[in-house]
């Protein structure tokens, strides 16, 4: 138990010496990209940090506690070399960038211009890249490739049996049309009168509706 107090320990202490380093890092990180970047975007230097020192972070977190697979836990362990090596040069180029001198500036322009948005772009290809290789999507999509051919299965059945499936439902249709047949039918026969009763009447040989008591009587022989 003694040894393994003593082991938290030395790990929260070497936590503690890398946010500070860190801390510097991001410091150096922000003023490299603010001061190559225009006046109204010096904004995105800030953006820069989740793309290194954040980054650096949040893979090394992902991969050791959260990766499934070796696919996750490859791309982690990429990206936590990646941003490592943005950080360093970043922090290189701030470094040459305070010392000033012409002879710098070459190497300033190479790490503002192109090192640091390819670290970031590798962040958010490896983010995907992720996402896709998580085992679970790949349950997902397994899931979904047995639905689909579910679907065109039953698609296929249904088109080679439309007749036997017709036939089937065919007398429950019917039914289901007489029914309303004979509703319309009844509906028809019985009119509301002008003093609002209703009363029976017939239907004339052009099809007319007539009163039942407007109708004339044959003449008795």
């Amino acid at each position: 138990m003694e040894r393994l107090n003593r082991s938290n320990g030395g790990a929260v202490l070497l936590w503690i010496v890398a946010i500070a380093l860190l801390i510097f890092t991001a410091a150096r990180s922000v003023h490299l990209v603010t001061a190559t970047l225009p006046p109204d975007m010096a904004v995105l230097g800030f953006a820069a940090l989740f793309g290194l020192d954040i980054g650096l972070l949040a893979w090394l977190f992902w991969t050791t506690r959260s990766a499934r697979g070796g696919a996750q836990r490859t791309i982690g362990t990429l990206m936590v070399v990646v941003d490592l090596a943005g950080i360093t040069a970043a922090v290189i180029g701030d470094t040459l960038l305070v010392a000033g001198g012409e002879a710098y500036q070459s190497a300033v322009s190479t790490v503002a211009v192109w090192i640091v948005p390819v670290i970031i772009l590798s962040n958010v290809a490896a983010i995907v890249g992720a996402h896709l290789v998580d085992p679970a999507q790949s349950i997902r999509d397994a899931q979904r490739a047995l639905e689909d051919e579910l679907q065109w299965q039953l698609a296929d059945h249904l088109r080679q049996n439309a007749a036997q499936v017709a036939a089937g439902a065919v007398p429950e249709a019917a039914a289901h049309k007489q029914a309303e047949m004979v509703a319309g039918f009844l509906a028809a026969i019985r009119k509301p009168s002008a003093n609002g009763k209703r009363e029976m009447v017939a239907l004339n040989s052009e099809g007319g509706d007539v009163p039942a008591q407007g109708r004339t009587k044959a003449p008795k022989a």
